[in-house]
């Protein structure tokens, strides 16, 4: 984590922590946990210049929950020779995984569609669908939308929002408002404050926080919940997408890594995946 006051940092973590532990334990939704866990292992190897790690990670968070395909512009992140090892990877996990139950019931594609209620105080309900339960275009939207973003986030040099802008997609265009999609949201919002900000106070963190856990346990008003939902990703989304660029740290993953961790030179990952060629963007100290 960059340099800051304490405090805001504990703030942070102890505001995503409680709403990990209503994923993780309450909801104990560990397919969700996986898919997180993976896209923030993705990134960090995005910034150890790992694309087999990368792939990898992208791969097995596809494998968890299929929502999680809106990580894979992060492949788009690395430098341009590596991409097809990013690629190469994530796609070998996926179809290992899911092939053979494809293959033994083609019926298995079904599970990435869902049917859920249009919950009164969800954002797809303040966009203005009134449809009491999921439309069928919903998810295609979610993912199509979710890449877009975060392939407009590596077009402006902010990669590590891709999964903020992704999860982002996915709770503007959801009909459910369970506690745990909350925390891939602070997720994404630590990720990005912490390593593409300059700003030592997590203000999107805390805001989210606020929006997404607390105000529920404050109004019941579903109107104005879903008002909070549907404005928190807009406005996140463009503070994201039109930042200047002297508010963010750095465009390049390997000045980020130099910035804002301390990675150690070469580790087994690095020798194995880049070999002993020094690559474009290996990060140096």
């Amino acid at each position: 984590m960059p340099a800051g006051p304490a405090d805001d940092r504990r703030g942070r973590r102890c505001g995503f922590l409680i709403v990990w532990a209503s994923l993780a334990v309450h909801y104990s939704h560990l397919d969700d946990v996986l898919a997180l866990l993976f896209a923030a292992l993705a990134i960090r190897a995005v910034l150890a210049d790992v694309p087999a790690l990368a792939g990898l990670s992208l791969g097995l968070a596809v494998d968890a929950k299929p929502w999680a395909l809106v990580f894979l512009p992060l492949a788009l992140a690395v430098a341009r020779d590596r991409r097809r090892h990013v690629a190469f990877y994530a796609l070998a996990v996926v179809l290992l995984a899911w092939l053979p139950f494809v293959v033994a019931d083609p019926a298995t594609l079904g599970a990435t569609q869902y049917h859920i209620v249009n919950e009164p105080s969800s954002a797809l309900r303040a966009l203005g669908v009134s449809a009491a339960g999921t439309p069928s275009w919903d998810r295609p939207a979610q993912l199509v939308l979710g890449c877009v973003l975060g392939a407009a986030a590596i077009l402006r040099g902010r990669w590590v929002a891709v999964p903020l802008l992704g999860i982002g997609a996915r709770l503007l265009l959801d009909p459910g408002v369970y506690d745990y999609y909350s925390a891939g949201f602070l997720l994404g919002t630590l990720l990005w404050e912490a390593l593409g900000l300059r700003r030592p106070v997590p203000v999107w963190s805390l805001v989210s926080f606020g929006a997404l856990y607390l105000a529920p346990r404050l109004t019941n008003d579903a109107q104005v919940l879903g008002d909070l939902r549907l404005w928190l990703v807009l406005a996140v989304t463009l503070s994201v997408l039109l930042a200047p660029r002297d508010w963010c740290v750095a465009s390049k993953p390997n000045e980020v890594a130099a910035g804002a961790l301390r990675l150690p030179p070469r580790d087994p990952w690095v020798a194995h995946s880049v070999g002993a060629e020094a690559g474009r963007w290996t990060v140096h100290h």
